[in-house]
């Protein structure tokens, strides 16, 4: 491009040199000095001939780059020309005059990656709302990976001796763990590399989840083995298990149920459990969602569809007042008595869960207030695969009962007292279906442990 431009100038050039010879009446001769001075002139004439349309070539694409520029910004960015708006010509202007006064006058390193995702998060922050959020891509990519019900991880389970030993309690089937050979009791004393020496549960854990490459290599002791062992894997997706349950110790016809949090796994996770208790001739069941704080509203109403009648699940409206429902097929409503423990953080999906059931009258609540969050939140992806969480639902019960900001009352109210073992929230549950059974006797030293 700039090639066939200077020839072109080159050109023009000796045109208007050949129009100047050609008004002179006679050519004459020049030599010595004068010639000189002529070389000289002629390099002048030139010069400037140059930088006159080397400057008419960078106005005009000047120009055009500024025309083309100002029609990108409008054509890919509706930009309000209302000042007060985050997406308006003033704020971007504000945002642009912001970055360069902290690049120019700030003392300490600066980050420009970090400034990009705090002012992001910043945006939705502004909305004054606790469950809408801004993350970054690969910080999602963990978030999503749970809500479909798995983690990153090797698969086992941790525990901390009085001493602060680290022990493995739990080896998940199949899990990296269990093909590398690591077995319950034994004892960690490091990943990769690192001394567990004085480490807790939680910062053990944290060293395999930010594994490099997902590599995880493990020291251990083994009870009846001679020094240490090293073992080395590589984390995969591994189940979380949101649900256990089995038949209760003293009586046997009472299945108990735990559900700590709803996500894609839990159905099916719940659906083993109650075939199992069921096929153990189970006549009653608890249902435990105290400390549950939600989760997917899809996997809630998974389970709900196992025990609920047929009709609404639950009501959903949005901003624009337009309202839809999830619905139960009613195929296999629960024939047993029920009863539904909750509490102060008994949140979202488990408050739906728990209302249907009471507004449906299929089960007795029981325990403390609820927390009362009766609002749903949607994920969406930007461009740059980060993702922005928006509250966009308000939800109502079965009845359309609204307990946003308020809970749901139990049936039976019981709070657990602080200054003894015993668990009276559970212990009410279990009279009230043992009852519902024909038998009202004692329920001391009931256990809640499972064998599902």
């Amino acid at each position: 491009m700039s090639g066939s431009g200077e020839a072109h100038q080159e050109k023009d050039v000796k045109i208007e040199e050949q129009g100047a010879d050609a008004g002179e009446s006679c050519p004459q001769a020049v030599t010595g000095s004068e010639k000189t001075e002529a070389k000289q002139e002629k390099k002048e004439r030139r010069r400037r001939v140059r930088l006159h349309w080397k400057s008419f070539l960078a106005g005009i694409l000047a120009a055009a780059a500024g025309m083309s520029a100002a029609a990108g910004i409008w054509l890919f960015f509706p930009v309000s020309v209302s000042p007060e708006k985050p997406d308006s010509l003033e704020t971007m202007k504000k945002i642009s005059e912001m970055v360069r006064t902290i690049q120019e006058h700030y003392y300490g390193d600066i980050s420009n990656s970090d400034l990009t995702e705090n002012m992001m998060s910043g945006l939705v922050s502004g909305l004054g709302d606790k469950y809408s959020a801004y993350y970054p891509e690969e910080e999602y990519s963990e978030i999503r990976l749970a809500n479909k019900g798995y983690t990153r991880g090797i698969g086992i389970s941790l525990a901390q001796m009085e001493d602060g030993s680290l022990y493995v309690v739990y080896v998940q089937a199949d899990s990296p763990a269990a093909q590398a050979g690591l077995q319950e009791n034994d004892v960690l004393t490091a990943i990769n590399g690192q001394n567990l020496d004085g480490y807790s549960v939680s910062e053990a854990v944290a060293l395999v989840q930010d594994a490099e490459d997902d590599k995880v290599t493990v020291r251990f002791t083994r009870e009846g083995t001679e020094g240490e062992q090293t073992v080395s894997m590589e984390k995969s997706d591994i189940e979380i298990y949101s649900v256990a349950g089995g038949m209760l110790k003293e009586d046997s016809r009472v299945g108990y149920i735990q559900i700590s949090k709803f996500n894609g796994t839990t159905s099916d996770q719940f659906q083993e459990i109650y075939d199992g208790l069921q096929e153990k001739g189970m006549k009653a069941l608890i249902l435990d969602l105290r400390d549950n704080p939600g989760g997917q509203v899809s996997g809630c109403c998974d389970v709900l569809e196992q025990i609920l009648p047929k009709g609404v699940i639950v009501y959903e409206k949005d901003k624009d007042g337009f309202e839809q429902t999830r619905d139960c097929s009613g195929k296999t409503p629960i024939q047993i008595p029920l009863a539904v423990l909750v509490n102060e953080n008994t949140a979202s999906a488990s408050e739906i869960f728990t209302g249907a059931v009471q507004d449906y009258g299929v089960g007795t609540v029981i325990g403390t207030q609820t927390y009362g969050k009766g609002i749903e939140q949607k994920s969406y992806t930007l461009s740059d695969g980060s993702v922005v969480k928006l509250t966009t639902t308000h939800y109502f019960t079965p009845k359309h009962r609204d307990i946003n900001g308020v809970g749901i009352t139990p049936d039976i109210v019981v709070e657990n007292q602080k200054d003894t073992d015993t668990d009276e929230p559970f212990e009410k549950a279990l009279g009230t279906v043992q009852s519902r059974i024909g038998d009202r006797s004692s329920s001391e030293n009931q256990e809640k442990t499972g064998d599902a």
